[in-house]
């Protein structure tokens, strides 16, 4: 008797984690997160290439464009902090190909530009940014911009 009374607790312990991991399992699946991959968007880019750039542009020049502009990007140092950061900006394009010269690699401007746009492509495509705003939506935003300096106290 001791012996069915223990097989039925371990059933029932074994029947609770089951429903544990199908818990877990399940609400990991409704969480869904957006996750940037160097490789992904490296293979993403070399993939879309026009075959005029594919031609000249490998994967590592590929990876070697997008590792400079996110330099630009991430070192404020390197920028006017009074520009707003732009991810495929000209300011970071041109950084990202002076850099590159210095080295030894050189680029085109538009084969860089062609990167960066598809790179910010891939950017929409995971959901890690929305779409571009129109020039009417970033006056509004520069607008409000304003009407809460003012707001804050700051005398003009």
């Amino acid at each position: 008797m001791t012996s069915g009374l223990l097989l039925v607790i371990l059933g029932l312990l074994l029947m609770g984690l089951a429903f544990g991991f199908a818990w877990q399992g399940r609400r990991g699946e409704a969480e869904e997160s957006t996750v940037y991959s160097v490789e992904d968007s490296i293979r993403f880019v070399t993939e879309r290439l026009t075959a005029t750039t594919a031609a000249t542009i490998k994967p590592s020049d590929v990876r070697r464009i997008l590792e400079w502009e996110v330099r630009y990007l991430q070192d404020p140092g390197l920028r006017d902090n009074l520009d707003p950061v732009v991810a495929g900006g000209l300011p970071s394009a041109e950084f990202a190909q002076e850099s590159l010269a210095l080295l030894g690699h050189a680029y085109d401007g538009p084969e860089i530009i062609e990167v960066l746009d598809l790179r910010a492509e891939y950017l929409r495509e995971i959901g890690a940014v929305g779409e571009p705003l129109s020039a009417a939506e970033v006056s509004d935003l520069e607008s409000l911009e304003g009407d809460s300096r003012h707001s804050d106290g700051a005398s003009s």
